[in-house]
């Protein structure tokens, strides 16, 4: 091969060489546990394909922890450094307790708890849509022309490598998502997706619809997501990326049979 035939292939190459965000959102609760999926599974797939990418968090320090649904009772001695463990390259911590003030969260409640917790579970949702929120105008502010983001939940156990040939599949009216425990109307998986800079801060700035839709509609996580994409013509294809919840004690509630020996260990 010819020196310029070379120099050109390092620029088509330079060229075509994405730029990543992968964001992380919500409280990191089992951390400790999950870390060498998502190292494992997400970042070293695009470490090997030669994808640069950056680490963002946004999440909660936490006075105490419980979770009526998910039968966690109250816990107290929080490991609030655990976020650590992700090395993120841009970071931001709130105070839970002082957003909840924030937020006001009783003006949300204008339609029934669908999960019927006293609204702890809804809590819950706006808490994490909150949290997206402010994950989103970090990416945003970076002003880095990111190809393709990432919304990930800390608190999973990644069972699958992600298969980024999927990436092509992405466009302005298109995003990923998993497909698996799909609900509510749209049947969406609301866990996981990875976006481009056209749709990101659609989908990572549901928080500012909600307190309108709270008005109208039941504060159902998977159905609203589902209807601001639906609002906004952003279609979803579901692909084969499989993870697991893992809850602050370390166990998981979800049932995947054909990973059984992998998730033995958190039952």
């Amino acid at each position: 091969m010819l020196l310029n035939d070379i120099i050109k292939l390092q620029l088509e190459n330079l060229i075509k060489k994405k730029k990543v965000a992968i964001g992380f959102y919500g409280i990191t609760r089992s951390l400790k546990y999950t870390i060498d999926s998502i190292k494992t599974n997400i970042f070293d797939v695009f470490t090997k394909n030669n994808i640069d990418y950056d680490v963002f968090l946004h999440t909660y320090f936490l006075n105490n922890y419980s979770n009526k649904r998910a039968k966690e009772t109250i816990i107290t001695n929080i490991d609030n450094n655990e976020y650590k463990l992700l090395n993120p390259k841009y970071f931001k911590l709130d105070d839970q307790d002082e957003i909840k003030k924030k937020l006001q969260l009783e003006l949300y409640r204008t339609k029934k708890d669908p999960w019927n917790t006293d609204y702890e579970s809804v809590n819950f949702f706006i808490l994490a849509c909150y949290s997206r929120f402010i994950l989103t105008e970090m990416i945003e502010k970076t002003n880095i022309n990111y190809d393709y983001i990432l919304f990930v939940r800390p608190d999973c156990l990644y069972l699958d490598k992600l298969d980024i040939s999927k990436l092509n599949l992405i466009n302005n009216n298109t995003i990923l998502i998993s497909n698996f425990h799909l609900f509510g109307k749209y049947k969406i998986n609301d866990r996981f997706a990875i976006t481009n800079n056209s749709t990101y801060k659609i989908y990572g700035k549901v928080f500012k619809e909600l307190l309108e839709l709270s008005k109208k509609h039941e504060l159902h996580s998977e159905t609203i997501i589902g209807l601001i994409l639906n609002n906004n013509k952003i279609k979803n294809i579901k692909i084969n990326f499989n993870f697991s919840r893992i809850r602050i004690n370390g166990k998981t509630p979800d049932i995947f049979p054909n990973y059984k020996n992998i998730l033995e260990k958190y039952r």
